[in-house]
């Protein structure tokens, strides 16, 4: 809790915010015609500044507002506002457009990086990583982790190995330690009003009082392996999960990793395995196929083979478990009509878009629909959840969270809170289900390079690189949301002391927040 003095200083603050900027009036702007919508009131399909990412039925939210930052004017501010108190996500493109143009290569970075430390020593060459197929935590040598970033990894079996960059750089220190990369993320960032993180005007968190404990808001960087080829397992996703804060995250540098025929045919056979595997294990069913015994939880089949082969060399480091998580399978398809894709680990990957029906479910007789789609610019995959649909995702979840598999691949065996524990990742076939069973379905896009995707608090969200992927990311307290970033820190003091979920919390004070 703040004392009285902080209160009337950032009360202070407030006032100036609102006579600078007319605030009131700036959230009363709804009663306005959004330019996205036509003389009729119907959205504008044609909208250059519209992209579609769901297919609810009698819904006007399907269409999330996606503006070009070198469009985008004064007056867009109150536009971005509309769309950000309905709790939508916003895209804004090319923002690096607007940089200098300092390169994101790792290597790069990693030279910058040595220049302020004087790490020179092999012991300080290493750096810890996720290794997506177990969660287990694994160090190695930081040129062999960009290498395969850039090449990739394969084990013995010609199965990926995708592996993500472990706070490197602390995101505490990023400023810090590359100092010239952080100038650059925060001169890309559009509606600074909102994002700046030292004077954005409409930045709560950073008005509060000098004294105060101040959260880490980052910006942090996200390092991580990826490939176009859905593995089912392994597969580079960040778990559905829920900021506390609001968010925008910036896609600064990609990398393909090009999969030959022969590795794709590999993948295929050990895929059908897996399928095998689950359908014993967890829905107790037969397959021709040979698998483990069902309910054994044991996963020893060839993927599970950390080494990977000699066209990447040896693996650095111990491998010690960390009891993180293990995420589900990956899928890039959205629901409905948005997109069922299947990409290849080719440079103009081939993408099966499949028209779906009221239920979610993909039709069958869409063959003729099949495209080859420019996937050159496409790094990650996006779902995001409407807030006022949580309840009936958390229902979905704990009806459904043995159909899911955890650490070393086995299923979940309990929950404590289905989005907090951050323990699934929901594929095409469950979003089909969550549509057929409870009528609801995130907003699903493809983020590209150097678009800056805005994530409202309280919005639950999940991400499947489908390339090698450098993001940035910022948090940030818009006035919009000071409310449900109480309410979710308030849920998350109730978790259990050592929940996972509380390593990043937001410390946010009640009192505070409504004096603001």
């Amino acid at each position: 809790m703040f004392n009285e003095h902080a209160v009337v200083e950032l009360t202070g603050k407030a006032e100036e915010i609102i006579k600078a900027l007319n605030f009131d009036h700036a959230l009363q702007v709804s009663n306005e015609q959004c330019p996205c919508y036509n003389s009729m009131g119907e959205v504008d399909i044609n909208n250059n500044k519209l992209r579609k990412a769901a297919s609810r039925e009698n819904a006007i939210d399907n269409y999330l507002y996606c503006p070009k930052a070198k469009d985008i004017s004064s007056g867009d501010l109150k536009h971005f506002q509309k769309h950000w108190a309905n709790g939508e996500p916003v895209i804004v493109s090319d923002v690096l457009e607007n940089t200098s143009g300092l390169s994101w290569e790792p290597m790069v970075m990693w030279r910058a990086f040595r220049q302020v430390t004087n790490k020179k020593s092999d012991h300080q060459l290493e750096v810890k990583a996720l290794h997506c197929l177990d969660w287990s935590e694994v160090v190695v040598n930081i040129h062999q982790f960009f290498k395969g970033y850039t090449d990739g990894r394969f084990d013995t079996e010609s199965w990926p190995q995708i592996l993500k960059l472990k706070d490197w750089p602390p995101s505490n220190e990023f400023e810090k330690l590359l100092p010239r990369h952080h100038a650059e993320f925060v001169c890309c960032l559009p509606f600074k009003e909102y994002t700046h993180p030292r004077s954005g005007l409409l930045n709560v968190a950073t008005k509060l009082p000098d004294k105060s404990l101040k959260p880490d808001m980052g910006p942090k960087s996200y390092i991580a392996y990826g490939v176009a080829q859905e593995l089912g397992r392994g597969d580079s996703v960040t778990r559905l999960h829920c900021d506390m804060s609001d968010a925008v995250n910036v896609l600064t540098h990609t990398a393909e990793v090009k999969l030959t025929p022969e590795q794709l045919a590999k993948i295929a056979k050990l895929k059908q395995k897996h399928n095998a595997q689950d359908q014993q294990e967890i829905f107790g069913r037969t397959s021709k196929i040979d698998g483990n015994k069902p309910g054994d939880g044991s996963f020893d089949i060839a993927t599970f083979d950390k080494q990977p082969s000699d066209r990447t060399g040896d693996q650095e480091g111990k491998v010690s478990i960390e009891q993180e998580g293990q995420d589900d399978y990956s899928s890039l398809s959205g629901n409905n009509s948005v997109m069922k894709s299947e990409m290849v680990g080719s440079r103009n990957a081939k993408v099966d878009q499949e028209e779906c029906g009221d239920n979610g479910r993909s039709s069958e007789t869409s063959e003729n629909k099949i495209e080859e789609v420019e996937a050159l610019e496409g790094g990650a995959i996006w779902d995001i959840f409407r807030k006022e649909d949580v309840p009936k995702l958390q229902d979905y979840l704990r009806k459904h969270f043995g159909e899911f598999r955890y650490i070393h691949c086995c299923p979940v065996s309990q929950i404590l809170h289905p989005i907090h524990d951050q323990s699934f990742y929901l594929t095409m076939d469950h979003k089909a289900k969550l549509k057929q069973e409870y009528g609801i379905e995130p907003w699903t896009f493809i983020q590209k390079l150097g678009e800056a995707v805005f994530i409202p608090a309280g919005c639950p969200h999940q991400v499947r690189n489908i390339k090698s992927c450098i993001k940035v990311a910022l948090d940030f307290v818009s006035p919009e949301n000071v409310g449900e970033c109480v309410r979710l820190t308030e849920e998350f003091r109730l978790l259990p002391h050592d929940h996972r979920a509380k390593e990043d919390k937001l410390e946010v004070s009640t009192h505070s927040v409504v004096e603001l």
